[in-house]
């Protein structure tokens, strides 16, 4: 084996997720700085807890996750309702979680002059104790060298080097709260983590949640993943899950737009011909219900956008109606 080879073997990891392995058979480098992005409900979330799930168990690896949208209680219980016991990896702390959330919700408590109180049930309690002891809490929410700094210390502390991976949920929540700011940050980590260390660090971007989300992510980024819903299905009222590798530098990838599926213990899973089925499903009701209508195929199509159009119409109304009273 030459030089090369040494290298590219050193370097390479599986993702331990089937359909990005599907869309990167030979995997991705580890000093990569992955983006990845889509609306609302595409299961953007769902996909990197299912890679720092198949970290922890499959590779033995730490993972560091930063959540600044949602608190680690929630995420708690997103691994448990994609039915992953992480247990375990809290209790050898392997898992640790840099919690950028509950300080936001203190400093607007104390904005209002009120002490924050949440009363929670006995069970979530004890998961919350529990989760204490592999969390850092990082008080000013706005601080975002301070959450940098602590991604650093705890690298050092897990010895990330070669190992592991850093997973940010959401991108799109840190730049609303640091703007331009953020651009620095991530730059250092891509360099620091990413290029010196061989850890990757993937993130989350959210479209339509902040309209003013850079598209110089884009050019950080080393890899850069895309979700969305079917479209002429979409069309239909029905989501069906898509997802593609738009890019992936130094590695072979299928930029194609793959339909998939969240599985509870089994996780994304490729549906390839989910699409075809879908559709052929529909025409043969359409069929049905036009004959029992009376209307052709396409009068029926034309009927049912009107409906929809006229659905839509009356929410505007009644949206409008709403605000006027108000």
């Amino acid at each position: 084996m030459n030089e090369t080879d040494k290298y590219w073997t050193q370097i390479m990891t599986k993702s331990g997720v089937s359909i990005l392995d599907i869309l990167m058979p030979h995997g991705f480098p580890r000093n990569s700085f992955v983006m990845i992005s889509g609306e609302a409900g595409t299961g953007k979330s769902a996909i990197v807890a299912e890679l720092a799930y198949r970290t922890l168990l499959e590779k033995e690896e730490p993972v560091i996750y930063v959540v600044d949208e949602n608190s680690p209680l929630s995420l708690y219980h997103r691994f448990l309702g994609l039915g992953w016991d992480i247990e375990p990896f809290i209790e050898s702390k392997s898992l640790r979680i840099i919690d950028g959330f509950s300080g936001l919700i203190e400093q607007s408590a104390d904005a209002k002059d009120q002490t924050p109180y949440i009363r929670f049930s006995e069970i979530n309690q004890e998961i919350r104790e529990r989760l204490d002891q592999v969390t850092t809490r990082i008080r000013d929410p706005d601080n975002i060298d301070l959450l940098f700094d602590n991604i650093y210390r705890w690298m050092n502390r897990l010895d990330m080097t070669n190992r592991g991976i850093i997973i940010f949920d959401s991108l799109t929540e840190l730049y609303s709260r640091v703007g331009n700011h953020l651009f620095t940050n991530l730059k250092n980590i891509r360099a620091l983590a990413c290029s010196l260390r061989f850890v990757p660090v993937w993130g989350v971007a959210h479209y339509g949640l902040s309209p003013t989300f850079p598209s110089g992510f884009d050019y950080l980024s080393d890899g850069l993943i895309d979700l969305r819903f079917e479209k002429s299905l979409m069309e239909r009222g029905i989501l069906v899950k898509q997802m593609r590798v738009r890019s992936m530098s130094g590695v072979k990838s299928y930029p194609i737009w793959v339909s998939f599926r969240i599985e509870p213990k089994t996780g994304c899973i490729s549906t390839p011909n989910l699409i075809d089925d879908l559709k052929a499903e529909l025409g043969e009701l359409e069929s049905k219900f036009a004959q029992i209508s009376g209307l052709s195929q396409p009068e029926l199509q034309v009927s049912d956008k009107k409906l929809r159009d006229n659905n839509q119409h009356n929410d505007n109304v009644s949206s409008s109606e709403t605000i006027l009273k108000e």
